[in-house]
């Protein structure tokens, strides 16, 4: 698949008008099997609305963030591990506890999961001392939130040599993880989660000609799962194993990130790890994987311009059908921002100011009143309020 590029703003000679008029109309679509995809939005709001934030835990990293049922807990992953916090004070914030003897936590933490229940979460770990060759040895630990301990380790094959973004299904029973396996490529594990059992294997149809590592995982109905890897979209019955589809999205010079799913619209939203001038999502069919919409994360006013970020964090707000996106740049210095895209109109209808510090993680209350964001510099909550109208 093809996806001409916008052009970037800096034609300012009238004399090329029509020459830049022929080439936008061009720009604004990509050819795919199902014709041309439309590139979004074609013009910019002239307002939009501010975030209203506050610190819940500050100057302590954190990479994950994950409300828990109720929306009056969150449950974090930082330096010191995973911790329970309220969602009401700036407390210290309860322990699930040490790894097991003999494994240590990853740092930076930035992949773990909640079930939906709220009652079991997953980190990788790794171990000590170190493998001669492949480094150290990582596996997936999963925490009981409600004992506050331990429940059980998941230790991949020894040919793994990293995991990454581990998800639960709805009902918590199976684990799935991303990983890179020497000499054959990006994979995904299915585990049981009581048992540990490693229940299966799943990989595409281009074993190792991708040196990516699968940075986006979700279940969707009657036993699929998704994942993205590289500028691909591919899903399985992880039931028989079966591939569903294998869907290139993106050029290759783009990464494709964490996805969410948008399960009233039979849609698959995508966020795009750099590649592009301005930040980029892809909204696909849950079915075929084909992509439907491209659209570009823009905001209007030169105070809040951000060039070269990609969308590290994506989350539905499905009460008021929009998406809530961590825009931010890890390898740079730059401060991040939260965007709230509205996907019917296909519009950014609020963004914070700068967030010093980063935005990597995103959760949304059970109600859709209040967002929460993990960053370098701690855990910080946005007001939903009158910015999402619930439907």
């Amino acid at each position: 698949m093809t996806i001409f590029h916008r052009p970037e703003n800096g034609f300012r000679c009238m004399g090329l008008a029509l020459v830049c008029g022929t080439f936008w109309s061009i720009a604004c679509s990509g050819q795919t099997r199902e014709g041309r995809i439309p590139l979004y939005p074609k013009d910019v709001p002239a307002k939009i609305a501010f975030l209203r934030a506050w610190f819940l835990r500050s100057q302590l990293p954190c990479w994950m963030v994950h409300f828990l049922p109720g929306g009056k807990k969150l449950a974090i992953l930082g330096p010191d591990g995973p911790l329970i916090i309220s969602a009401g004070s700036v407390g210290v914030g309860r322990s699930l506890g040490s790894p097991p003897t003999g494994w240590r936590l990853k740092r930076p933490q930035i992949y773990g999961a909640v079930s939906s229940d709220g009652r079991y979460l997953a980190t990788v770990i790794l171990q000590r001392p170190r493998r001669a060759g492949y480094g150290s040895r990582q596996a997936i630990a999963i925490w009981d939130i409600v004992k506050r301990k331990p429940l059980s380790l998941l230790i991949p094959p020894d040919t793994v040599t990293s995991l990454s973004v581990p998800v639960f299904s709805r009902d918590g029973r199976i684990l799935a993880a991303g990983c890179q396996i020497v000499d054959r490529g990006p994979q995904v594990l299915i585990w049981n989660v009581h048992s540990g059992k490693l229940l299966c294997q799943l990989h595409g149809s281009r074993g190792s000609l991708s040196g990516y590592v699968p940075q986006g995982l979700a279940f969707l109905p009657n036993h699929r799962l998704v994942e993205s890897e590289g500028g691909w979209l591919l899903s399985w019955d992880y039931q028989n194993g079966h591939l569903c589809f294998d869907v290139q999205v993106c050029h290759d010079d783009v990464e494709l990130g964490p996805i969410a799913v948008l399960a009233k619209r039979r849609q698959i939203a995508c966020g795009w790890l750099g590649g592009e001038p301005q930040p980029t999502i892809s909204l696909c069919n849950s079915n075929t994987g084909l992509p439907i919409r491209t659209i570009n994360v823009t905001v209007p006013g030169k105070q809040i311009r951000f060039r070269y970020m990609g969308v590290w964090g994506i989350q539905a707000v499905e009460n008021g059908d929009a998406l809530a996106l961590a825009v931010t740049n890890p390898f740079s210095s730059m401060p991040g921002r939260i965007v709230i895209l509205n996907i019917g109109s296909c519009r950014v209808v609020a963004s914070s100011r700068r967030v010093v510090g980063g935005c990597y993680r995103l959760s949304v209350a059970p109600k859709g009143d209040i967002l929460a964001s993990g960053g370098f510099l701690g855990v910080r909550l946005w007001s939903l309020q009158g910015v999402v109208q619930p439907k």
